[in-house]
């Protein structure tokens, strides 16, 4: 269990980082929890602090938490835009005169690069989230916000009618898992806005350009949803013990699905060598930069994605590309580990049709080889 810190501009945002095996690279996903890149959006700091102590201080006492823990690297960003939320602080100790810009009074959910081809000047902080996001291999992330109290899945700066999400059925379901729990846990006191049953598409809810959610998604190939999680911006400290426990059960349960889906290793078939930057992609089904890839060193990719068959296709320069059919259920990991044939290279490989030989019996042959076969 270790912590890492990374400077921001002005003031330091810090990312604490939980995992068994902390600087050891695992066939692990890595989930990414941050909040108040509004900096009067002050909720979710308390939240992810929290969960980051309920983590620590409950890891091997409580199943799900070690399971978390043990099989997930979780990166927690508790405030990404400290001079928004210690706006006229000099001391960086009030959130009085907390503001939703950044120092240079830009909102940075509309700064990001733009899904319509927009052009933006990015600011600092988005430069270094930025940064840090390709540095890394985020599966899943969820950004905090306030002001409303819903789970808003992709796109935002399309209607579900001008673009639907090609995983728009997963993210429904997942943004569920978050939000029912909530209206559960709370008796019905949050997450009844009105929106359908405390989820919404982010389109459908209102447009916007330059969102982080519709970035980490189409550019970084990270499913990342934003979650409005008070009404107050600013919630009263009297309400947080409250809000906290509206909330941890469905922060546990959102991170576990990251588990979830197909996921393997790919390597070359002939050395063994673990391959990173394989493509991963679902016949008929990814688009908008939905397909995941493998990453260094492991080799390892994870697909989180609703129940069903799906047939996926692994591809690679100077590799032969192969498909497979794979079965998801939800809430179930299904493994699919992939050996790639480099290109013109074949693996010899036959079937008899008996192993039991009597003397003057026939036998046939079932050629399997794979690969380049120049000649027999």
């Amino acid at each position: 269990l270790h912590g890492t810190k990374h400077s921001f501009p002005t003031r330091r945002s810090s990312d604490l980082v939980i995992s068994d095996n902390i600087d050891t690279d695992e066939d692990e996903p890595e989930f990414w929890w941050s909040s108040t890149m509004h900096g009067d959006e002050t909720t979710g700091i308390i939240l992810t602090l929290r969960f980051a102590d309920y983590l620590l201080t409950n890891y091997g006492s409580i199943p799900q938490v070690t399971n978390l823990v043990d099989n997930v690297e979780i990166y927690i960003n508790p405030m990404s835009n400290p001079d928004g939320t210690f706006n006229n602080s000099p001391t960086g100790t009030s959130i009085s005169s907390a503001i939703r810009y950044n120092s240079n009074n830009v909102d940075l959910n509309r700064n990001f690069p733009r899904m319509d081809g927009g052009s933006v000047n990015n600011q600092q902080e988005i430069q270094i989230m930025m940064d840090y996001t390709t540095a890394h291999d985020f599966v899943m992330s969820v950004n905090i916000h306030g002001g409303a109290e819903v789970a808003n899945y992709p796109w935002d700066t399309y209607t579900s009618a001008q673009n639907t999400h090609s995983d728009d059925t997963w993210w429904d379901y997942v943004a569920h898992v978050y939000a029912d729990n909530v209206i559960s846990i709370s008796g019905g006191d949050s997450f009844t806005d009105t929106y359908s049953n405390g989820v919404t598409e982010g389109g459908d809810w209102y447009v916007i350009t330059g969102s982080r959610q519709d970035y980490m998604n189409y550019f970084q190939g990270v499913r990342e949803i934003t979650m409005e999680v008070s009404t107050d911006k600013d919630l009263e400290v009297e309400y947080l013990n409250t809000y906290w426990n509206y909330n941890r059960q469905a922060m546990l349960d959102y991170t576990e699905q990251v588990l979830y889906g197909f996921r393997g290793i790919v390597t070359d078939a002939c050395t063994g060598v673990p391959l990173t930057d394989v493509k991963v992609e679902i016949v008929g089904h990814d688009e908008d930069n939905s397909e995941v890839y493998t990453s260094a060193p492991v080799g390892n990719y994870h697909r989180p994605i609703y129940e069903g068959t799906w047939s996926v296709t692994f591809s690679k320069t100077g590799y032969q590309s192969q498909t497979h059919s794979v079965t998801v259920t939800n809430d179930n990991s299904t493994r699919l580990d992939i050996e790639l044939i480099p290109t013109g290279v074949a693996v010899p490989d036959f079937e008899a049709s008996s192993v039991n030989v009597i003397i003057g019996s026939d036998i046939d042959f079932t050629d399997l080889t794979s690969g380049t076969v120049t000649s027999m």
